[in-house]
């Protein structure tokens, strides 16, 4: 599919369905101040329009609501710088930047970037600003989380970097994914699992590796992570067909996969996202009844990450004032809608509803060994 799509006219999101509580951090003002300084210590954004773009995304509100109950703030606010460098890396190198139809420059670039998350060492490829930032955050990282936690927290930066090269790959020839394959790569590409990973650090537990690595655990890790990325195409729609007009949205996939306007194509995306929350919700039900109390406590971040991505995007000047204004104010709670039982026809995920037989497997050929 080529991305040479017309931008229609801004679109409206919908009411968005969301059962979740809402929570905050009470020091998350302190914690959004910190961020802004340690971005601005290490150039994260050269250009006044960057820095402007990043002192206005309030990271720390995000992380305040995804760890409303943290009581490692090391931990927090890391979480939250880690945030930031997201934030200033994708403008720099992802959507936006330069680099972002440059292939070849971007497959060194980023394998540069996944040796530093490993080794925590700057300088190791030179005088890079980003990597800089990334070594700070590695070596930060080994003094309010354990050895586990980093190698998951090393293991998502590798995902990510490595998602980012594949849709480079798509920009590169340009044609954008089909849905199936964006919904795979979108599960790392959205950085979220940067985040994700360091939540039970922020809570002061660390979850036995035998649950994270359970099929459900995973199931529902990658849920969380998609329903975020998947709001996130919502919402960041209108601010990506006026600067990136890459079609790399969920939005656009679907509306060029199927023929659609996207008024048409965002309202099915709508739907699909209602049908992973709901099994999402089925799922971690199930899960938590014989969860520990650290699983729990994750799971229940998993929760509030869904929900704070919703609070924090709709006002957020990152979309909300994304050069125009896009018209972002869902309301939340109440019933589930009616579409949003059953399945999805994406083979890359539709796993996600057979979690239960992948258990069942799983532990048979435990007992088999």
């Amino acid at each position: 599919m080529t991305t040479t799509q017309a931008i229609e006219a801004p679109l409206r999101v919908p009411p968005l369905w969301c059962p979740i509580p809402e929570g905050i951090h009470p020091r998350w003002q302190v914690v959004d101040e910190r961020s802004i300084e340690w971005a601005e210590r290490f150039g994260l954004a050269p250009e006044p329009a960057q820095r402007e773009r990043l002192r206005n995304t309030k990271v720390g509100e995000l992380i305040g609501r995804i760890a409303p109950r943290a009581v490692n703030e090391p931990a927090l606010q890391l979480a939250s710088d880690c945030g930031m460098w997201l934030f200033g890396f994708d403008d720099a190198y992802c959507d936006e930047g330069t680099f972002r139809n440059r292939l070849n420059d971007l497959v060194v670039l980023f394998t540069r970037h996944a040796r530093i998350a490993q080794l925590g060492e700057a300088g190791t490829y030179g005088d890079d600003t980003f990597q800089a930032a990334l070594a700070d955050l590695r070596f930060r990282i080994a003094a309010c989380a354990t050895q586990a936690q980093i190698a998951r927290w090393e293991n998502a930066v590798r995902g990510y970097l490595s998602a980012e090269i594949g849709l480079a790959a798509y920009r590169a020839a340009g044609v954008i994914p089909s849905a199936n394959d964006y919904s795979a790569i979108r599960i790392d590409s959205s950085g979220v699992l940067l985040v994700t990973m360091l939540l039970d650090a922020t809570d002061g537990v660390e979850v036995p590796s035998a649950e994270m690595h359970r099929p459900d655990v995973r199931a529902l890790t990658e849920m969380s992570t998609t329903m975020i990325a998947w709001d996130n195409d919502i919402f960041s729609h209108r601010k990506e067909s006026l600067r990136s007009k890459s079609g790399q949205n969920l939005v656009d996939i679907v509306a060029s996969e199927r023929g659609w306007p996207l008024a048409r194509a965002l309202d099915e995306v709508v739907t699909m996202r209602n049908r992973v929350l709901r099994r999402y919700l089925e799922l971690r039900a199930e899960v938590n009844v014989t969860a520990s109390p650290e699983l729990r406590r994750y799971l229940r971040n998993c929760d509030s990450w869904i929900r704070a991505n919703i609070d924090w995007s709709v006002n957020c000047d990152r979309y909300v004032n994304a050069d125009d204004g896009a018209t972002l104010s869902p309301p939340f709670g109440g019933e589930p809608p009616a579409d949003s039982a059953g399945s999805l026809s994406i083979p890359s995920i539709s796993w996600w509803w057979n979690t239960a037989e992948d258990q069942t497997n799983s532990s048979s050929q435990e007992n088999q060994r």
